[in-house]
């Protein structure tokens, strides 16, 4: 069991062999530099080996001498003047020839303690360089050491980021990015995950055979296990970030009957409810399988951890949404009005217009549909006859989709990337969210609904202007309620287009029911006469009639 655990750490590093070393050959080449540090790392090994690829592994272990390549792509003097006199310690060098020999039992070609020790080792022996590598330390340097060690781009030489390690800048010299010529990519298996609803799909089909392989002792991973309420915990996490220990360190949590067992509960009390509760739920529950119990433990699970601070968005940021607009009073505002729509071109057109009467207020615009997470909500139409019905908007916990997960993780990462781009400007202009009015169109205006009314921001805003927000499942905003602990009153206003089919009646009274539990929200709803689902001179009138209602005073 504590092997299978780690089996999304395995389909992520079989996803990478998939998705990039599909055009190697048995017998080519390809650099590691993680490949002692996580599962995955041993994992890519381990595959490796079954697809006969050669694994060249750099193990550059805390405490070693730092000899790094330092010049022009592909000449020699890069690597040929690096200092290699400077010896590690003894207990360095008694790790490295431990890891190194295990590295080598579990696939690896050879074992080098950095990039200029690769590069020797090539020189001496005339072998072909490797054509990709795979970073899963993510330093500032290590995209570039490996950069070094492979063929040119017009070999398809290709380094992907794929660990979020150190989670440093990367930091690469322009010229011998141009020299190299090859690419750079980053792979976040949550994002490819939510990506498609196919790759989900896939990645419980994958789960599935890698489980398998793990049963039938056929794919091993070295694992150490502490038990919670036994073992010391902080023992579990040193030795978890102890980069010279290559096993897997796994968490045991008690069970609920341990739980009550620890806590003095009655043993036989506890047995006799246990077997109540169990008669009950045979005679009155419908028979379900084994694996439709395990998919809605897995689906509650989810939407419990939405929109908190250990869900995957959370855990797993994706970088700020870009900014396309800065205007009014950048220099000393007293203000920021953040704007979030559908499509930015067309609505810059009009927000233009509106910095004149700003005042002593910024305006910030962003896109989402510019970011990489945005894929999926930029796939979802709003014309679809389920949407147009309403039905879509009405679904609640038991009749959500995994399709509708993945679109509610989608809303809650692109209102995670919003709140990273507007803490920026907010630093710069010494603001804080109490100073920010948020305002949108459409789907941008339901992820900046969410944001705020679910409490994911730092702090709750002055106020918000949302014209035909897409504000998907108010059944599910509506639990979220039960988990604020920021109350401060908030005035908003929802503007509705008159023809405006996208967002029904149906919907537009299922989102006011459900801010009912919400009562610090002041939510006034109007409606647009002869608009549709459209952001035009109207909605630009409208919204300069009702900032100085929602602005801080």
């Amino acid at each position: 069991p504590e092997q299978i655990c780690l089996a999304p750490t395995i389909v992520c590093a079989y996803i990478l062999l998939e998705n990039y070393a599909a055009k190697l050959k048995p017998g080519d080449s390809i650099l590691l530099n993680a490949a002692h540090m996580s599962a995955a790392g041993s994992a890519l090994l381990q595959l490796c080996k079954l697809l006969k690829l050669k694994p060249l592994c750099i193990l550059d272990l805390p405490g070693a001498p730092k000899n790094r390549v330092k010049g022009e792509y592909g000449s020699k003097t890069a690597w040929q003047e690096a200092d290699t006199r400077a010896v590690a310690p003894p207990s360095v060098r008694q790790h490295y020839e431990r890891i190194s020999e295990w590295l080598v039992t579990m696939g690896a070609e050879e074992v080098f303690p950095d990039a200029v020790a690769m590069l020797k080792w090539r020189d001496r022996n005339q072998r072909m360089l490797p054509k990709l590598a795979l970073d899963g330390i993510s330093t500032r340097e290590s995209a570039e050491q490996l950069i070094h060690c492979l063929q040119s781009g017009d070999k398809d030489s290709q380094c992907v980021v794929y660990g979020y390690g150190a989670a440093q800048p990367i930091e690469l010299n322009p010229p011998l990015l141009a020299a190299w010529g090859g690419t750079l990519l980053g792979f976040s298996l949550n994002r490819w995950v939510h990506s498609l609803s196919a790759n989900s799909a896939k990645f419980m089909s994958v789960t599935e055979n890698i489980t398998k392989l793990i049963r039938a002792n056929k794919f091993t991973l070295d694992t150490v296990l502490y038990k919670v309420g036994e073992d010391a915990v902080t023992d579990a996490f040193s030795r978890a970030a102890d980069a010279s220990d290559s096993s897997q360190v796994v968490l045991i949590f008690p069970t609920l009957e341990e739980e009550l067992r620890n806590n003095g509960g009655d043993d036989n009390a506890w047995e006799s409810k246990t077997m109540a509760a169990s008669s009950r739920a045979a005679q009155q529950a419908p028979t379900k399988t084994a694996e439709e119990e395990e998919r809605e433990r897995l689906k509650a699970d989810w939407l419990n951890l939405l929109f908190t601070d250990g869900s995957v968005a959370a855990m797993s940021p994706e970088g700020p949404l870009p900014i396309t607009l800065e205007a009014g009073n950048t220099s000393s505002p007293k203000s920021l009005i953040v704007w979030l729509g559908d499509e930015p071109a067309v609505e810059s057109r009009y927000l233009q217009g509106l910095t004149a009467s700003l005042g002593s207020s910024a305006l910030l615009c962003l896109s989402w549909d510019q970011h990489a997470a945005g894929e999926g909500l930029k796939d979802f139409s709003v014309t679809t006859p389920e949407v147009l019905d309403g039905s879509w908007y009405l679904r609640d916990r038991a009749t959500l989709e995994n399709e509708d997960l993945d679109h509610l993780h989608d809303v809650e990462l692109l209102g995670r990337c919003m709140m990273e781009s507007v803490q920026g400007s907010l630093d710069k202009y010494g603001l804080t969210w109490k100073n920010v009015v948020l305002a949108g169109f459409g789907k941008g205006a339901g992820l900046l609904f969410y944001a705020s009314v679910a409490r994911i921001l730092p702090q709750q805003v002055a106020g918000g202007v949302f014209f035909n927000a897409i504000v998907p499942f108010p059944a599910f905003l509506a639990e979220k309620a039960a988990k604020r602990t920021d109350r401060t009153p908030v005035k908003m206003f929802t503007i509705w287009g008159s023809r405006d089919s996208s967002t029904p009646s149906n919907y537009r009274q299922a989102l006011q029911q459900a801010l009912r539990k919400y009562p610090e929200v002041q939510c006034t709803p109007d409606t647009l006469p002869e608009n549709d689902h459209i952001f035009n001179e109207k909605s630009i009138s409208v919204l300069t009639s009702l900032l100085p209602l929602v602005l801080p005073r």
